[in-house]
């Protein structure tokens, strides 16, 4: 419950959540990115616990309840179902399209974190430890024709 408060009370939209609501989206965060001391972001100051607190507002801004003007509230209208990026609206017999970008370009998972400025940061500031330089192990040869023999020598 610590890390759920802390974040509650350094983020502004959040401020005024229920703790059981607030708790709830950090554990869903602390599920996508580990909040132990084995995740590769624990080695540098504070990047582990700001990565969560941002996957947490990310989690937030798509969950919370809304006010009148569409900013997070405690209590409001329900979060909108629509998935993705709005990308055309009509205004004759309102229409609305959502796209979740090009799977082929990056990770598959980046639309969904590119959801919210939150969730682009997030994304960002992970980077390092979502890419990977392979390093190939020196080739071993068995040499059979000079093997010692057991029992031989």
């Amino acid at each position: 419950m610590r890390g759920a408060r802390r974040f509650g009370a350094s983020t502004c939209h959040c401020s005024a959540t229920n703790p059981t609501t607030a708790q709830t989206w950090f554990d869903r965060a602390a599920f996508l990115c580990g909040n132990q001391t084995t995740n590769p972001l624990y080695c540098v100051t504070n990047m582990l616990k700001n990565a969560i607190y941002l996957l947490t507002a990310h989690i937030a801004w798509l969950n919370a309840p809304r006010d009148a003007t569409g900013v997070p509230a405690a209590s409001g209208q329900p979060a909108p179902p629509i998935v993705g990026r709005i990308n055309s609206a009509s205004e004759g017999s309102v229409s609305l399209g959502a796209d979740m970008g090009n799977a082929d370009s990056g990770s598959p998972s980046q639309a969904w974190y590119m959801q919210t400025k939150y969730g682009a940061e997030y994304w960002a500031v992970t980077a390092c430890v979502r890419t990977a330089n392979y390093v190939p192990n020196a080739a071993y040869v068995a040499n059979l024709y000079n093997r010692r023999r057991p029992g031989i020598y």
